[in-house]
C-alpha cells in the first residue's frame, strides 16, 4: 500500500500571527514614509545679477512642505556644491520645486535702504513620477521662469541633480549623523560605478 503523507497546515490561530505581523510591518513603513536624497553638483551659464558681472548663486528645493537648501557659491555663474540634503516625501507629494536664487544680503536696496531680497535666477519642475523608485536619477535640468516668482533677470542656464528616492526610509532623514550618511552614499555611488551602473544623463525642462 502507498504510504500518506501528513501534510503540515498551519492552525489557525499561526496565521493570525502571521497576519498581524504584516500588517504591523506594513504600518511601521507607512508611519516611517519615504525619503529623497538630493545631491547638488553644479551650474552652469547662469544670468548675470550683480554690477561685477557675477551671481553668488545658492539652490533651494521644495518637496510639499519640506525644505532644503544649498550653500551660497560667491561671484561665479558656474557654481559647484558638490552637497547632498535629504528631505521626508508625504505620499500626496506630485512634484519637486528647484528654484536658484542670488544672494544679496550685503546689497541695500536704493529706496528702503534695507538689505536686498534675493534675485531669482530661474527654476525647474520635476514630476515626483520622474524619479519615484530609483537610485542616482542624474540630469541637467533647464532655467526658466516659474509661475508666481518674479524675476528682474532673464533665467538661464542649467543645473546638475542627482536624485535618489529611498522608500519607507523616512527615519534615516531625522536624527542621523550627515556625515554618516555621505559616507553611505559614497559608498552606494562607488559600487553603483564600478558595476556599470549609476544614473544616466538626461534633464528636464
Amino acid at each position: 500500500r502507498k504510504s500518506i503523507r501528513s501534510v503540515h497546515r498551519p492552525s489557525y490561530f499561526a496565521l493570525r500571527r502571521r497576519s498581524r505581523g504584516r500588517r504591523r510591518s506594513g504600518a511601521r513603513a507607512a508611519t516611517m514614509g519615504d525619503l529623497v536624497e538630493v545631491y547638488f553638483d553644479c551650474g552652469r551659464k547662469l544670468p548675470i545679477a550683480d554690477d561685477n558681472g557675477f551671481s553668488d548663486p545658492f539652490v533651494r528645493v521644495y518637496l510639499g512642505d519640506k525644505k532644503a537648501q544649498t550653500p551660497v557659491a560667491m561671484r561665479t555663474l558656474n557654481p559647484t556644491y558638490k552637497c547632498t540634503k535629504y528631505m521626508k516625501m508625504d505620499p500626496s507629494v506630485t512634484e519637486m520645486r528647484v528654484e536658484v536664487w542670488d544672494w544679496d544680503d550685503n546689497e541695500l536696496d536704493e529706496v528702503t535702504g534695507k538689505p536686498k531680497d534675493p534675485d531669482f535666477l530661474g527654476g525647474f519642475v520635476i514630476p515626483v513620477d520622474k524619479f519615484r523608485g530609483k537610485k542616482n536619477k542624474k540630469g541637467w535640468y533647464k532655467l526658466g521662469n516659474l509661475p508666481g516668482v518674479l524675476s528682474e533677470v532673464e533665467p538661464r542656464g542649467q543645473l546638475s541633480l542627482t536624485i535618489t528616492h529611498h522608500v519607507g526610509s523616512g527615519s534615516l532623514g531625522a536624527g542621523a549623523d550627515q556625515r554618516k550618511r555621505d559616507k553611505a552614499v559614497e559608498r552606494s555611488r562607488a559600487r553603483a560605478k564600478k558595476g556599470g551602473g549609476g544614473g544616466g544623463g538626461g534633464g528636464g525642462g
